[in-house]
């Protein structure tokens, strides 16, 4: 059953004239009033004696357990009732959060020769079998933003890691444009280059992509509608796309 604040209300009502009750009961316990001065010289006297005297303070303590108990309960009921009413809040706005994940998607490459290497001998005949040419390496790629909650993410940054590998061109992501659920994907373009020097005779290959991808991190940097920021931390290890969820920005990113 869910309490609102009028229950909480009723509850210490009802727990306060408990308490009420409970001290009007000591109170009768111990003091007994008669218009007979006789009777009232013998109570008096009956309740100066050892026995009167232990009954009345075993009733008394009773009493104060009685009230100790009470206020006890309304205090845990009323702290409960508070904490039931936070929580929703503080999960809100601290633990739930949106969640936007990576995808790394490789739409091909080109090589292409771009002249002779440094490494060549100039004052030889050029010679095809033993010259060195110079190659351009280029491997392009779709960087794919999703949202897979309910909930939207505000202000989102790519952050790349200042020890690692970068790619020679991307598109920007626009940061002041919420990423909802409900929106398509968004598909950033981009490409790495890396230029090699191999032999005439020898034609460099691109492979599943560049060896230095294996170190590619990037840091997707967001908040959600309490302006609480999230991290989305990507990785390509084997040429796999892999995120992880942070709520502490990992160090090491710009």
């Amino acid at each position: 059953m869910k309490l609102n604040i009028y229950h909480l209300l009723i509850i210490i009502f009802f727990t306060s004239g408990s308490i009420s009750e409970a001290i009007a009961d000591s109170l009768s316990k111990n003091i007994s009033i008669t218009t007979d001065s006789t009777i009232i010289s013998q109570d008096i006297s009956e309740q100066n004696s050892p026995s009167s005297l232990s009954n009345n303070s075993y009733n008394s303590d009773n009493s104060n357990n009685k009230i100790d108990y009470t206020i006890l309960l309304a205090t845990l009921t009323l702290i409960l009732g508070i904490i039931y009413k936070i929580t929703p809040w503080f999960w809100k706005r601290y633990v739930k959060r949106p969640e936007l994940i990576i995808e790394l998607v490789p739409t091909g490459g080109v090589y292409k020769k771009v002249g002779l290497s440094s490494k060549n001998d100039f004052s030889k005949k050029y010679d095809v079998d033993t010259s060195i040419d110079k190659w351009e390496l280029i491997w392009n790629y779709r960087l794919i933003i999703r949202n897979n909650t309910d909930m939207t993410a505000f202000y989102p940054k790519l952050k790349r890691y200042v020890f690692g590998v970068w790619f020679s061109k991307i598109e920007l992501l626009n940061d002041l444009k919420p990423i909802k659920s409900t929106d398509k994907e968004i598909s950033l373009s981009c490409e790495f280059v890396r230029y090699d020097e191999c032999l005439t005779s020898t034609i460099p290959q691109l492979g599943k992509g560049p060896i230095e991808f294996q170190d590619l991190k990037i840091l997707l940097w967001y908040k959600n509608s309490a302006n609480i920021p999230f991290y989305t931390l990507f990785e390509f290890k084997d040429f796999k796309s892999k995120n992880r969820f942070s709520r502490i920005k990992p160090k090491g990113y710009e």
